[in-house]
Parts: C-alpha cells; sequence; structure tokens
C-alpha cells in the first residue's frame, strides 16, 4: 500500500481512511525502555483517531507536523505515570515529544489487532524518516458512514486499487462482517467448549455434594432418631440436610468462584489478554452451582 492509495481511498464520499505503517524499532525513554514485542509503533494520519475511534486523555492526537501520542500503559512503562505529556521518547536516537495520550481502551478485541494500551502512534511524515522516505503501509483502514453503502466504497477502493496498481492484484479487500464472521467460529467454538465443561463441572460439583450428604446422613443416624423421637417429622429432617446441602454448595461456589477469579488474573500476566469480570455472571454461576 502507498500514500496515494490511502489518499485516494480518503477522497470517497462519506468515508475517512487511515493508513497503518508499522515500525520494528525500541522505544526509549530517560526512565526506561520498551522492546518491540511489548510495544506497537505506529505510523498513521490524523484520520485514525476517528477511523479506530480513539479518545485523548490529555494532550492532542498527531498532526503533520511531529510529536508522539501514546497509550496509557506505554505511558506508564516508560515514565511511571499516566500524565507524560512534553517528555520524550527516543526511536532509534531520534527525540519525539508526547503530545497527547489515549484514554485506556479496556475492550482491545478489534480488526486492527493493535493494543492502543501499548501503542505509541506518529505522523506518517514522521515514520518516513526511517524508512529511507517511503513509509512501509501494511494496511489502510476505510469507515463509511451508512452501513448501506458499504458494497459501493468496497468497489470504489477495488477500483482506485486496481487503476493505482496497474491492476496487480497485490491486495486484499477484507470487510468487517468477513472479520466477525471468523471472530464469531472462533468464539462460538470457544463458548460451546467452555460450557461443556461448565456442565461437567457442574455435575461432578453436584455428585460430590451427594455423596457428601449421604456420608453425613449415615454418620448421623442416631441424630436424626433422637430428633424424630421428640416429634420431629420426615419433612424437617428433610429440610435440615437440603440446608446444609445448599449452604455447602454456596459456599463451595464463592470458594470456586474467587479461585477461577484468582486463576484468571494470573494467566493475564503472561498473555495478551484482559479478564473482565461481570456480578451476572458471578450470581448466575453461583445459583448454578445450588
Amino acid at each position: 500500500m502507498t500514500e496515494t492509495d490511502a489518499r485516494d481511498i480518503g477522497k470517497i464520499a462519506n468515508t475517512k481512511a487511515a493508513p497503518i505503517a508499522f515500525l520494528h524499532a525500541e522505544l526509549r525513554a530517560r526512565e526506561g525502555k520498551v522492546d518491540i514485542q511489548n510495544a506497537a509503533l505506529i505510523g498513521s494520519t490524523e484520520s485514525l483517531k476517528d477511523v479506530a475511534n480513539l479518545q485523548i486523555a490529555t494532550g492532542q492526537f498527531i498532526n503533520d507536523i511531529g510529536g508522539v501520542v501514546v497509550g496509557q500503559q506505554l505511558s506508564v512503562d516508560l515514565f511511571g505515570t499516566e500524565r507524560s505529556i512534553g517528555n520524550v521518547i527516543y526511536i532509534r536516537n531520534q527525540p519525539l515529544t508526547v503530545v497527547g495520550v489515549l484514554k485506556n481502551i479496556e475492550n482491545q478485541a478489534s480488526y486492527l489487532d493493535v493494543n492502543f494500551n501499548n501503542a505509541a502512534i506518529i505522523p506518517l511524515s514522521v515514520i518516513k524518516k526511517f524508512t529511507q522516505g517511503t513509509p512501509q503501509i501494511q494496511q489502510i483502514i476505510v469507515t463509511t458512514k451508512d452501513h448501506k453503502n458499504l458494497n459501493s466504497v468496497i468497489k470504489s477502493a477495488d477500483d482506485i486499487l486496481k487503476k493505482n496498481h496497474d491492476s496487480d492484484k497485490n491486495y486484499r479487500i477484507v470487510s468487517g462482517e468477513e472479520i466477525n464472521e471468523k471472530k464469531s467460529n472462533v468464539a462460538r467454538f470457544l463458548s460451546i467448549i467452555l460450557t461443556v465443561i461448565g456442565i461437567i463441572s457442574l455435575l461432578i460439583g453436584g455428585i460430590g455434594v451427594m455423596n457428601v450428604m449421604l456420608v453425613n446422613v449415615a454418620e448421623r443416624q442416631r441424630e436424626v432418631g433422637v430428633r424424630r423421637a421428640v416429634g420431629a417429622t420426615g419433612w424437617d429432617i428433610i429440610n435440615q440436610f437440603l440446608i446444609e446441602a445448599a449452604i455447602i454448595g454456596f459456599l463451595g461456589g464463592i470458594l470456586g468462584y474467587g479461585l477461577g477469579l484468582a486463576g484468571a488474573y494470573i494467566a493475564s500476566l503472561y498473555l495478551p489478554l484482559t479478564p473482565y469480570i461481570y456480578w451476572q455472571t458471578a450470581v448466575l454461576s453461583t445459583l448454578d452451582y445450588q
């Protein structure tokens, strides 16, 4: 992809286009450094803010003059603070001043496959200085105001690319629906697996509680006999053991959920994923365990 491609596609009516050029380089500051495996260095234009729906926490977004915009986590990793406006980042010994910090993005799942919380965004005009004057644009992100015009926008973009590339089909246009379909299939498969695991866990847990209560009843026959002798009815005995089973199940559900929560956070330390906890899930899982 070229700058001309992005500029021409951006001229399509009711659309915005943002080129994405990744640069593999270490990010350094006086307070520390972050290697490329833990951060993304992106070259783009001002339109990326609207195309990727990015929000600024402090400062401003990039412009053609220069500067760098960083994600909140990268700001903390490099400078030890989320307010790093005016600090300097060194990219291949070239200083760039931080002009903006992005708001934290909780849900990183997107078609861009970029963690903007750990990203540094610089103008495309600046990134060309590191690539001999030619930006290495890997993709161009295009959005349209009206979803109904999506097919016509795709056709127009395809025509532009054919013209600019002399009909050489060395590119691929992928719509959001295609990307979502693949991710939905993966999510559906994982959901089925987790559902099966959940059912098996509930079954095993139920059998465990049942066995505990059977042993409990067998060992407390004398107590049951005494209660019956002083006037307790069969339903009184049944309710007693049912309440005990419910308490065991409830406490077991809370303990299991707590261990699962701790395990999720420990796993997130080694994976590029952030656990999301909803109280509805906790209540539902605990009640199901009953």
